[in-house]
């Protein structure tokens, strides 16, 4: 039993001696600054410039007169089944 209260004791005075020790904890900022600070490392918003020049393109090219490259397709139909006798 007195082996148990020594320990209990050695621990409390461990731990508060680590709390006297650490450095404070400053609350710098706001919590505004402090949300800013970390959307500024999310990858969405490292991508946003990106995302913007794509949906400009879509854009331009829906807007264009062709929003595609034209293209000219040519065929040749008959009534004719499964003959190529012209």
């Amino acid at each position: 039993m007195l082996r148990t209260t020594c320990i209990a004791l050695a621990a409390r005075s461990v731990c508060i001696t680590v709390l006297l020790l650490a450095p404070p904890v400053s609350a710098e900022g706001t919590l505004r600054e402090a949300v800013e600070r970390a959307w500024v490392r999310q990858p969405a918003y490292l991508a946003q410039p990106a995302r913007a020049e794509e949906f400009a393109a879509k854009r331009d090219a829906a807007q264009a007169l062709f929003p595609d490259s034209p293209s000219l397709s040519i065929s040749n139909r008959d009534d004719r089944l499964h003959r190529d006798q012209g």
